[in-house]
């Protein structure tokens, strides 16, 4: 840059055309110096302004264009250097508001130029990678341990970020927020499962009433003949198991096995350590025995009739199923129907 200067000062006075020959042609120069020199020799030239200059910018080399914009600039002065040092200081100014010299600004982009394709082209500035393989994506932490994460759907939303121009963060939201969505789906599933399994489990219990134990013993002999037979391992029947525990089983899985059990019958059976003999009747088995027994044509109707006829023997009969009636009205009295 100094040796520039050197030179560009050295030349600061443009050629100018020709003032006229002197008096009898001789040299317009200082009397005892060379040509256009300055009198005592150098190498500078003469000083602009002199006989015959003209303005530096209205030279060949400036276009009307060029010339309107150093005007406007206000870079039309008279010493060139005193013009480059002021470009020199607006340059600096610009790079300074700007943060960055032009060649590394972004142009904007073109018009109709699909934004997102613009994005790619630019992709090192914004953090897009190359191509959708080069994401950077992890499971989040609160996805749950035992659901399967889905590679397939991955693959498909790193297609999509990189097709619209998404960075390795931006996607990795997107990510984390259907995640955290799928992820509450499913616990709120669970806790959906678990409220309705509760209210079966409840009126389960209120069905059977104090036959519930004894209904679940059954339901888990049932189960272990069952899985005895199928030649199920010890983890099979501990999962069965688990399901048939009378304070939080299946209760459907409970009737079902109870009822596998009574049509079973008991000397076929396995007697689980801890549960008694014999079944009673459920509070809704003896709501719908005694609904029958009221009818009319039921045996405890008929024998009721033939009891007033005074039939022979019909006494005996009829004692008999008054005392089951007033047996099934005691099991629905306790279980408060």
């Amino acid at each position: 840059m100094t040796d520039f200067l050197k030179r560009f000062r050295a030349r600061r006075v443009f050629q100018v055309a020709d003032a006229g020959a002197g008096a009898g042609g001789g040299a317009d120069t200082a009397p005892g110096a060379g040509a256009d020199t300055i009198p005592g020799g150098g190498d500078d030239t003469a000083p602009a302004g002199g006989a015959g200059a003209g303005n530096w910018w209205e030279g060949d080399k400036f276009s009307d264009t060029h010339r309107q914009l150093l005007t406007a600039k206000g870079l039309t002065l008279d010493d060139p250097l005193d013009a480059l040092a002021k470009i020199t200081e607006n340059y600096r100014h610009a790079e300074s508001r700007l943060g960055a010299s032009p060649d590394q600004l972004l142009t904007r982009p073109k018009k109709d130029e699909d934004m997102s394709e613009w994005l790619r082209k630019n992709g090192e500035v914004f953090g897009i990678p190359e191509s959708a393989e080069k994401y950077e994506l992890a499971k989040p932490e609160g996805w749950p341990k035992d659901q399967a994460w889905d590679a397939e759907l991955e693959g498909k939303a790193r297609a999509l970020g990189h097709q619209l121009g998404l960075n390795g963060p931006q996607l990795q939201g997107m990510v984390n927020l259907y995640a955290e969505n799928v992820a509450d789906m499913l616990q709120g599933a669970e806790r959906d499962l678990q409220q309705s399994a509760d209210q079966l489990r409840t009126e389960l219990k209120k069905d059977w009433g104090d036959q519930y134990d004894a209904r679940v013993a059954l339901a888990q002999q049932a189960a272990s003949a069952l899985a005895e037979a199928a030649g199920l391992d010890s983890n099979a029947l501990m999962n069965i198991a688990q399901v048939l525990k009378g304070s939080s089983g299946d209760a459907n899985t409970l009737r079902l096995f109870a009822a596998v059990g009574q049509m079973m019958g008991e000397d076929n059976l396995p007697r689980l350590e801890g549960a008694g003999g014999g079944l009673g009747t459920t509070p809704a088995e003896a709501w719908a025995e005694l609904d029958a027994m009221l009818k009319p044509d039921s045996d405890y109707g008929k024998a009721m009739a033939a009891k007033r006829a005074g039939a022979p023997g019909a006494g005996a009969a009829y004692k008999a199923l008054h005392e089951r009636r007033m047996h099934l009205e005691k099991i629905l009295a306790d279980a408060g129907k």
